[in-house]
């Protein structure tokens, strides 16, 4: 079998997988060549990630949001959040010095 090395190196970019053809909605394209601009990614590169993604195959994108926590809160009830955001809310106020101080 030839080494890598030994075979000529096609033109153009290298294969990334197997092509197929889908059709979206124009609004959902518009929605992620928006995204990709923003990642400065092509749009083949982002629908590859969040398909990846939503999959639980991928990595998580360097897009500095950190989904972990996210998927935390959602997991949460929405009386769960509730107490949550209330405590987040108080530490606040202990921290800025504003919290109120019960009365004597």
């Amino acid at each position: 079998m030839p080494s890598t090395a030994d075979v000529p190196r096609r033109p153009g970019r290298p294969a990334v997988g197997v092509r197929i053809p889908v059709r979206l909605p124009a609004e959902l394209l518009d929605d992620i060549d928006r995204r990709a601009r923003v990642l400065g990614r092509s749009r083949a590169a982002l629908i590859r990630s969040l398909l990846a993604e939503a999959l639980g195959q991928g990595d998580e994108p360097k897009d500095g949001v950190d989904r972990s926590q996210i998927r935390r809160r959602l997991a949460l009830s929405p009386r769960e959040r509730v107490d949550h955001m209330n405590a987040v809310a108080t530490q606040h106020e202990r921290i800025r010095g504003t919290a109120r101080r019960p009365a004597r």
